[in-house]
């Protein structure tokens, strides 16, 4: 059910958000897309050493993997979500230039 302040505005069955197998590849997708995140991220996961070098090659590598999915039309429903994040990495990726802690982790 939908509630706006505390008032019950429309019931709905559960039987609404079944997931159709069409749904379920939708939701793989989108794993698969996070997932090129997540493996990026573990790169700079350390307890005990330093990653900042690590960050160039890293983000690096996720716009590929994410440029390459963009490019391919089975990811065509993802497309302007992929556009989007890899601006948004490519904001950081260019900026790690003149950043005098990156060069000297370098």
């Amino acid at each position: 059910m939908l509630q706006k302040n505390g008032q019950v505005l429309r019931h709905i069955e559960w039987s609404a958000f079944k997931l159709l197998n069409n749904d379920w590849a939708h939701v793989t997708d989108v794993r698969d897309i996070l997932a090129d995140a997540n493996n990026i991220q573990q790169v700079f996961s350390s307890d005990k050493h330093p990653t900042l070098w690590r960050a160039l090659p890293g983000l690096k590598q996720l716009l590929s993997a994410w440029e390459k999915k963009k490019a391919d039309p089975h990811y065509a429903l993802h497309a302007k979500a992929l556009e989007a994040g890899i601006a948004k990495i490519l904001k950081y990726y260019l900026m790690l230039d003149q950043r005098p802690a990156f060069v000297l982790a370098l």
